[in-house]
Parts: structure tokens; sequence; C-alpha cells
């Protein structure tokens, strides 16, 4: 039971701090001691059970604080130990490409809209679609491993060359649909109400 600086008792695992602020304790699912801080108890305790609710549901993630280059150091020496070495080469080339603008990011603070400004900022359709697939694949393994909760980077377009030659239209259900290409990049499908 912890307690306040005047010695009245607070509840299980919360404490008053010598500057007057309270901190809460909990246990996570990785076993390791985690603290919440707050001015007052009832927000302390807010925070707590927060915390453990997220934790019971499984929705934290093991390490908040590592960046995408700390994953990819180990993502490539863990996950891709048995590659030949000319595609580890090839890896390290499509990553040198976003490694200065997503390299010192934080895992949790990844999102769409950050990654495809990114991308956006790569040269050709290829290169974004190389780095994608390269990307997607370094995010799957950080679900896995619990580091995320989802792959921001499935959603990525790497298509922006802007113009679209139509290759054929077909009808399915009532919906009409178009296979078309980029002059530069790969094949798609897209929905008729989406814009050329």
């Amino acid at each position: 039971m912890g307690k306040t600086n005047k010695g009245k008792e607070l509840g299980n695992a919360i404490y008053q701090r010598a500057n007057g602020t309270y901190e809460a304790r909990y246990i996570d699912r990785f076993g390791k001691q985690r603290s919440v801080y707050g001015k007052t108890i009832t927000e302390v305790g807010r925070k707590q059970r927060e915390k453990i609710f997220e934790n019971e549901k499984q929705i934290n993630v093991i390490d908040t604080k590592m960046t995408l280059d700390e994953w990819y150091d180990k993502w490539i020496t863990v996950c891709k130990k048995h590659c030949r070495t000319t595609t580890k080469r090839t890896y390290e080339i499509q990553y040198n490409r976003l490694r200065e603008s997503l390299g010192w990011r934080k895992l949790t603070s990844l999102n769409l809209i950050v990654l495809q400004d990114a991308f956006d900022e790569l040269g050709s359709d290829k290169s974004r679609s190389d780095c994608k697939a390269l990307l997607v694949d370094i995010l799957n393994r950080a679900v896995e491993a619990d580091l995320l909760l989802k792959n921001p980077a499935i959603g990525i377009n790497p298509i922006i060359d802007g113009e679209f030659i139509r290759l054929q239209i077909f009808d399915f259900l009532g919906f009409t649909f178009y296979c078309g290409r980029s002059r530069k990049g790969m094949p798609y499908i897209y929905n008729a109400k989406d814009k050329f």
C-alpha cells in the first residue's frame, strides 16, 4: 500500500513523490515494471487503469522507444540472417533511400501520412514499389515481435506519376472497374469512382 507524504493510505501501487506528484506502478504483459505519473490521485489512478486495460487486451507494445533504424539493424541480423549477401545489399540500398526521412522516427510514431510523405519524395514509382515491399516486410516482423499493433506501410500508394493509361473496362456485379497502369509503374485495378 502506498502512502502520501503525510502518511495517508493511497491504495495499491500508488505513491506520492517528494515533489508532490503521484506515481502508480504496474507490471506489463512482458514482465517489466512500468510507471504512470499525474498531479492528482484520480488522474494517476485513471492512467493506471487504462494501462492495465491495454495490457489485458494486449494493445500495448513491448518497447515504445525503438526507432526504425534500430529495428532495421535487428531485422537484418536476426530475421534475414540466412539471406545471401547480395540480397542483404539490395535491402540496404532500398532502406538507405528511406533512412534520412524515416530512420530516426520511433516505430510507434509511424503512420500512413508520415510514410506516404516520405515515399512521395522518392524519385520513381519503381523505387517506391521496391521500398514499400521492404518496409512492409520490416514492419510485419515488428508486429510479430509486439513492437507495433498494426502495419501502417500496407496502405502506402507507390504510384504517383499521375498519367494513367486505360487498358480494360469490365463489369462485375453491377460495379464497373478499370484495369490500368501508370506509364512507369505497375498494373492496378481501380474503381470507376476513382479520379483519373
